[in-house]
């Protein structure tokens, strides 16, 4: 039993060998990693007046982490930006702030950089040097409605984008029932009108793609082979 806990982060915890790594918000105050067979502490925290995360406790993590295996390092997705930690030490490399609200969608590692998918306003591609704003894709839809915490207008934008290798493209699904992709140069390419809200992120399979729709149907979806305008789908 790890001495740690979060009241709040109802979200998955990265598992990398023997490492687990935990977000944080409220409790732990900063991200932990703990040895998965003994739940002690692997990342040491320095004392507080030298305090590492003073800027990252700012935005708040709530979500899923990820793994690159570029540089070794750790993604953490927050309410208002993106943390990058060294995986071996815990170090923050960097954050990058967005204007977004409760924005826990998890990263998506690409080629070109970082995928942030910022709740109520678009995606946009982050350096993975620096974490610098590459490009910002803002994106219009009606959504049925809010599903961002502390607000009240709907927006299409919740979850995070699936990458295609193959493409080098993005799929992003939408609170208004379409899935958009996008090139990785930020510019779209195309739009599948399902004409179910979408907030859980999709995932390949078998050529074709699963994702969930908001009334807790699964849906099956084989888009390349479907028409932009209109598609396909069984649950």
């Amino acid at each position: 039993l790890s001495p740690h806990h979060n009241i709040v982060t109802h979200s998955s915890v990265l598992i990398l060998g023997r490492m687990v790594v935990v977000g944080f918000w409220p409790t732990p105050n900063a991200p932990i990693a703990v040895d998965l067979h003994t739940g002690g502490s692997i990342w040491e925290l320095p004392p507080l007046k030298e305090d590492p995360w003073e800027t990252a406790r700012k935005l708040r993590v709530t979500g899923t982490a990820v793994f690159d295996d570029q540089d070794d390092s750790i993604l953490l997705p927050a309410i208002a930006g993106t943390v990058k930690l060294d995986r071996e030490s815990g170090k923050v490399l960097w954050t990058a702030e967005h204007e977004g609200g409760y924005s826990p969608s998890t990263p998506v590692v690409t080629p070109a950089g970082y995928v942030a998918t910022v709740t109520g306003r678009g995606i946009r591609l982050l350096s993975r040097e620096t974490g610098e704003q590459i490009w910002d894709v803002p994106v219009d839809g009606v959504a049925p409605f809010p599903m961002t915490a502390y607000r009240k207008k709907a927006h299409p934008v919740m979850a995070a984008p699936l990458y295609l290798a193959t493409e080098d493209a993005l799929l992003l699904p939408g609170l208004d029932g379409v899935i958009r992709r996008y090139r990785m140069d930020g510019s779209p390419a195309d739009e599948f009108r399902i004409g179910v809200p979408l907030a859980a992120p999709l995932v390949a399979s078998d050529g074709g793609y699963l994702t969930v729709g908001v009334d807790g149907g699964v849906l099956s979806l084989d888009l390349p082979s479907a028409p932009p305008a209109e598609i396909g789908a069984s649950s």
